[in-house]
């Protein structure tokens, strides 16, 4: 007997069914594309709002923040009206997607969550994604940012002062957020800290003032231990009181393994240490960073670019350093790791001025220098330590510097690098293959590079 096609469908149509239901996709037939976002929902919390109310006008405002991150879901927007919301502890319940985050977001003036007595921490996001925070103040708290096994966390133009041990705390594999627009003042320890394979984030155009002589003052800008692939960019850590006695600081610290980082366009000053790849941090890249000190401190301890303990395979590229005690700065600590050696870093197109030494050496190996100018210092190099060796200084120029080497170390070999106008002539050319005496041609005053022959 013949079956008509429309006979077979009718037959066939509750097996296909059937299997539908169940998840199984026959033929050709592709998954179902996600169904629709939930509506986004506008919510406002307010000094004077009630937790009571629908929390969807300002008329009907919440009261705390907490609650609405106790609430809110997948693209739904929190309006935080200005004012002084006090023992907030913010942690939000949800997350957001890709297309349709969890919002939080000041408005109408300075909105300033207040932890009063510093503990606790100002905002937690643990195991959350696209939750954006924006024009916040927080202070008095023990961490202003707990963030811990999130991604994609967003938080732009909030401020971060009096905070008893850190500012942003970001740990446990956070990835792929993004910090810019921010500032911190007395936040103690770090300003900014990534821990524990927090790996893929971006701080950009931020600021970190470090205060010395005050009781919150920070010991880093930006502090990192076993993160990896993070940039930051166009930041500024600013010490407020640099000649105030007592400890300086550091600016920003690549440290215990961190590696492939990148520091961008930053710069630092009035601190102790300034650019930093320490404790075996490998792969890093510093480029076009500044560190200025006004000299206060440049007769005590202050260092420019700086790889320490271990650190090696990291770059410094066009960065400047102006004033240091020393300016590029390879060196270990005895007493606290005494078998380091600096080993195979690079400094490239980088210019140490007024220095009171351009270079120093402690403990190292296979380390370049490379098309770097060496201006205005004490010293060009202080070596100590009883072993430094294939160090390399190569296409450099050493001009108005005072003397040539304060330690008893072995010097770097010197090649096709030019020295003009240091002390009495004494060391120009520096000895070496291709090395020669002769005006560099500056282009003019703080302006470093070669004049070209149009002038």
């Amino acid at each position: 007997m013949k079956i008509s096609n429309s006979t077979m469908l009718m037959v066939l149509a509750p097996a296909l069914v059937a299997l539908c239901v169940a998840g199984v996709y026959v033929g050709t037939q592709q998954e179902p594309l996600a169904g629709p976002e939930p509506p986004a929902t506008t919510y406002y919390v307010s000094t004077t709002g009630d937790n009571g109310h629908d929390g969807k006008s300002e008329a009907t405002a919440w009261r705390t923040i907490t609650y609405a991150a106790d609430t809110v879901v997948a693209g739904d927007t929190v309006m935080i009206k200005a004012g002084t919301y006090v023992n907030e502890h913010v942690t939000p319940d949800n997350s957001g997607t890709s297309t349709s985050p969890i919002v939080f977001e000041g408005y109408g003036g300075t909105v300033t969550l207040d932890g009063v007595d510093r503990t606790g921490y100002g905002i937690y996001i643990g195991g959350r994604s696209y939750v954006t925070i924006k024009n916040l103040f927080l202070c008095n708290y023990s961490c202003g940012f707990r963030m811990l096994s999130s991604n994609h966390i967003t938080v732009d133009n909030t401020t971060l002062e009096d905070m008893g041990s850190a500012g942003f705390s970001i740990s446990g594999g956070t990835s792929y957020s993004t910090f810019s627009n921010c500032t911190t003042k007395n936040c103690d320890m770090h300003s900014l800290n990534f821990m524990s394979n927090a790996n893929y984030n971006l701080v950009d155009n931020c600021t970190f003032y470090i205060t010395t002589g005050e009781t919150l003052s920070a010991d880093y800008g930006i502090y990192t231990e076993n993160a990896h692939y993070n940039v930051i960019q166009n930041c500024r850590i600013i010490n407020l009181y640099p000649t105030v006695s007592g400890h300086h600081g550091h600016g920003i610290a690549l440290r215990e393994n961190c590696s492939y980082n990148q520091v961008i366009d930053c710069e630092s000053s009035g601190l102790g240490e300034h650019f930093v790849a320490g404790e075996d941090a490998n792969n890093n890249e510093f480029i076009r960073c500044v560190a200025y000190d006004d000299g206060a401190e440049a007769i005590t301890y202050t260092n420019g670019l700086v790889a320490r303990m271990g650190a090696h395979h990291n770059t410094f590229t066009d960065c400047k350093v102006v004033g240091t005690k020393f300016g590029l700065s390879m060196w270990m600590d005895p007493s606290y790791r005494p078998n380091d050696v600096q080993h195979d870093n690079l400094y490239r197109n980088c210019i140490a001025k007024g220095c009171v030494y351009g270079i120093k050496l402690n403990v190292t190996q296979n380390n370049r220098i490379e098309n770097c100018v060496i201006t205005n210092s004490l010293y060009i190099y202080e070596i100590t330590g009883a072993f430094n060796t294939g160090n390399t200084l190569k296409n450099c120029i050493t001009t108005k510097n005072n003397y040539l080497n304060s330690g008893g170390g072995e010097e770097p070999t010197v090649s096709y690098t030019c020295s003009w106008l240091n002390y009495f002539d004494l060391f120009n050319p520096l000895p070496g293959v291709g090395n020669f005496d002769a005006d560099p041609l500056f282009a003019g005053g703080d302006d470093y590079h070669i004049k070209s022959t149009g002038g």
